[in-house]
């Protein structure tokens, strides 16, 4: 005798237990800001990746003709070979410190230029440099290595001393 038609679906029944809840996955990248016009990156992972391979007083310029700040983001770049290597700004510095992190001085060098503005008593108030354009008495933003417990601290120097950058990634 042939099969007859299948019958009506019945209820749905009721959800059973959860499961155990998986492993983590590993932690995404950081977010990188993308200039739209130059392609240009910047990304901060929290990573202290070296110094330029030049001294430079707070007149930076690179080899590209770039000056100011993008020019020392180039000269990271290059240092660090990452194409979201920029100037270290102070809080990544304070981070990396307050995360355990020993900074060691370049060579021969106790202090080296970071990112951003500081009260300047010789100039118009807060400078850096003028966005790191001037190499003259006013003052500029620098990480001041400390071999005691402090480890290193924000500081000013002359934008005419002639000093490495600092660079993170």
């Amino acid at each position: 005798m042939p099969a007859g038609a299948p019958g009506a679906t019945g209820p749905t029944g009721s959800p059973g237990l959860v499961g155990a809840q998986g492993p983590t996955g590993p932690t995404g990248p950081p977010p990188i800001f993308r200039e739209p016009v130059t392609g240009r990156e910047y990304a901060e992972r929290n990573g202290f990746c070296g110094y330029s391979n030049v001294s430079t007083s707070g007149s930076i310029s690179a080899p590209s003709g770039l000056v100011g700040y993008a020019a020392a983001k180039e000269l990271c770049e290059d240092a660090c070979a990452d194409a979201t290597a920029h100037m270290c700004q102070l809080h990544e510095m304070v981070r990396l410190r307050a995360l355990g992190q020993t900074l060691q001085p370049p060579a021969g060098e106790v202090v080296a230029w970071i990112a951003g503005a500081v009260q300047d008593a010789n100039g118009p108030g807060v400078v850096d440099c003028l966005a790191f354009t001037r190499a003259d008495t006013y003052s500029g933003p620098v990480w001041a290595f400390d071999v005691g417990p402090a480890g290193g601290y924000g500081n000013i120097t002359p934008c005419a001393s002639v000093i490495p950058i600092a660079c993170c990634n």
